[in-house]
């Protein structure tokens, strides 16, 4: 997740105690269990890709966190960005859309385009 985190390992027939006695630990801290999707979130939020987000699909250009690398040393993902397919001006690419009116949020799930010829440099 990008945050301070340990890792146990135990055998299977103690798992299930472990995992009960850590999460009954954490109810006064509000802690809630999590799954693999929420953690790729987590760290792409962090700005510590690693892993499954690393699929070779997606470049840091994509989700417009370019200047988070480094233009001096190597880095993984450096020989991907600069692969021809991954530079293509009409490549998809994360955008965030923010409201007019920050007092009134879009909802989730808004269709928020009408004409159906629109799209990119529309």
């Amino acid at each position: 997740s990008g945050e301070m985190a340990y890792e146990g390992y135990a055998t299977s027939e103690h798992a299930t105690d472990i995992w009960q006695t850590v999460v009954d630990a954490g109810q006064a801290y509000d802690i809630v269990p999590y799954g693999l999707e929420t953690l790729g979130a987590l760290r792409i939020e962090k700005g510590h890709v690693t892993g499954a987000e690393l699929d070779g699909r997606v470049t840091l250009g994509d989700v417009h966190m370019d200047g988070m690398a480094s233009k001096k040393k190597w880095f993984v993902g450096k020989n991907l960005k600069d692969r021809e397919g991954m530079v293509h001006p009409d490549r998809p690419q994360l955008v965030g859309l923010k409201s007019v009116d920050p007092r009134t949020p879009i909802a989730t799930g808004s269709i928020l385009v009408t004409d159906a010829n629109a799209g990119a440099g529309a």
